[in-house]
């Protein structure tokens, strides 16, 4: 047990990290004086990829796609580009992974002028995600169930009665 502990953590450290940082810079950044200072380590690189001209609609909805950047489109408009979020959506939960890597969830943005997540600006090489509703049916599949069951123990107590 205990060699087999080591060479698990023996696979551990030898595991590279991967994945990227996300920076907090304004997404018209156009100057290294913006960067945050960091230090960089020994195999690090350091990327800065072109600028799309697109923002991906996904999940739950009618169609989707890549759609051309536009400045003046928000999160609802882009989201009707898609044919909107189908009736397996879960709109309360949607949110927008930014070009950057860091996301915002409807559930968690709120507007003090009631605006709210639909209003959202996005910016080139933004994802929305409508994801599926998981819990929709769910009450039907219960009572199926304990139906059932239900239905299980009347048969188990027809047996029973049978033998005795």
């Amino acid at each position: 047990m205990q060699a087999q502990n080591q060479n698990i953590i023996n696979r551990l450290r030898q595991v590279q990290a991967t994945g990227r940082i996300v920076l907090d810079l304004p997404p018209d950044a156009r100057d290294v004086s913006q960067l945050p200072d960091m230090s960089l380590e020994n195999g690090d690189r350091f990327i800065v990829p072109r600028v799309p001209l697109t923002v991906n609609v996904d999940g739950a909805v009618y169609n989707q796609n890549s759609f051309l950047y536009n400045p003046q489109r928000r999160v609802g408009g882009y989201i009707r580009l898609a044919g909107g979020a189908n009736r397996d959506s879960d709109k309360s939960r949607s949110y927008v992974i930014r070009a950057d890597g860091s996301v915002l969830s409807k559930q968690y943005s709120s507007s003090l002028r009631g605006n709210g997540f639909d209003s959202i600006r996005l910016y080139p090489g933004d994802t929305v995600v409508v994801p599926l509703n998981l819990t929709k049916g769910q009450t039907l599949r219960t009572v199926v169930d304990i139906a059932q069951i239900v239905g299980s123990f009347g048969i188990a107590i027809a047996a029973a009665n049978l033998v005795f």
